[in-house]
C-alpha cells in the first residue's frame, strides 16, 4: 500500500490501527544510507510475516529503482524462498513525480488528506487517543490534553492561510500531537500535583 500524503498527515497511526494482533511493524523512516536497512527489513518481513512501513519514499530517488525491481520479483515469485502469507509493506510519500510508475502500479494507493474545519480536525485529533485510559487520567490531564488537540486542529487548519502571523511552514502532523500527548503523560501520570513541572509542560 502506498499513502500519498498531504501536508502535516501521517498515516502511521492509520497502519497501526489496521494491525492484526500477534503482527510486528517496522517503520523505518528513509533517508541517507537507509538502503541496506530497508532491504533487510522487507527481506525478514516476507520471511516472518510482520509489517514493514518504509516512511518518507520521496527522498530516496536512485534506491525507488531498486525497490522496483524487489516488487516485481515479489509479485511475481521470482524473489524466490517462501512469502509469509501475513507479510505487509506499506509505502509513504508525499506527492512527487519521482515515484517509478511500476511502484505504483503494484500498490494500492491511498490519498490521505487533513480534513478541512475546526471540529472535523478536532474529531480526528481526539481520536488519537484512547478513551478508556482517557476515562482513568487526572482531571488537569484531561483539560491540557483537550487544549492540546485544538491547538493542533488550530495549527492544521490555519494551513490554508499560509506564513501569516505566527503561523510558521511547519507541518505540524499526528506525530507531533501523539509526542506531546505521551510527554504529558509522563508529566502529569502519577505526579504529585506540586511535583508536576508546570513551567517546563508549558
Amino acid at each position: 500500500m502506498m499513502f500519498v500524503n498531504a501536508p502535516g498527515v501521517n498515516p502511521n497511526v492509520m497502519v497501526r490501527n489496521m494491525r492484526v494482533e500477534g503482527t510486528e511493524i517496522e517503520v523505518i523512516a528513509m533517508g541517507e544510507n537507509m538502503e541496506r536497512i530497508a532491504n533487510n527489513k522487507i527481506e525478514e518481513g516476507k520471511t516472518n510475516g510482520s509489517w514493514i512501513m518504509l516512511e518518507n519514499l520521496h527522498l530516496m530517488v536512485e534506491w525507488m529503482k531498486e525497490l522496483s525491481k524487489m516488487l516485481e520479483d515479489l509479485s511475481s515469485g521470482a524473489s524466490g524462498g517462501f512469502i509469509n502469507n501475513k507479510f505487509r509493506l506499506f509505502l509513504t510519500t508525499d506527492a512527487t513525480d519521482t515515484i517509478p510508475i511500476a511502484i505504483m502500479e503494484r500498490s494500492v494507493l491511498i490519498i490521505v488528506e487533513p480534513p478541512s474545519g475546526i471540529k472535523p480536525n478536532m474529531k480526528k485529533s481526539w481520536a488519537q487517543f484512547n478513551t478508556e485510559k482517557f476515562n482513568d487520567k487526572d482531571p488537569k490531564e484531561k483539560n491540557i490534553l483537550f487544549g492540546l488537540c485544538y491547538f493542533h486542529s488550530m495549527m492544521n487548519e490555519r494551513k490554508k492561510f499560509g506564513k501569516v502571523g505566527y503561523n510558521l511552514d511547519y507541518p505540524f502532523n499526528d506525530g507531533d500531537l501523539r509526542d506531546c500527548g505521551k510527554i504529558l503523560n509522563k508529566y502529569i501520570d502519577g505526579l504529585v500535583s506540586s511535583n508536576v513541572p508546570w513551567d517546563d509542560l508549558k
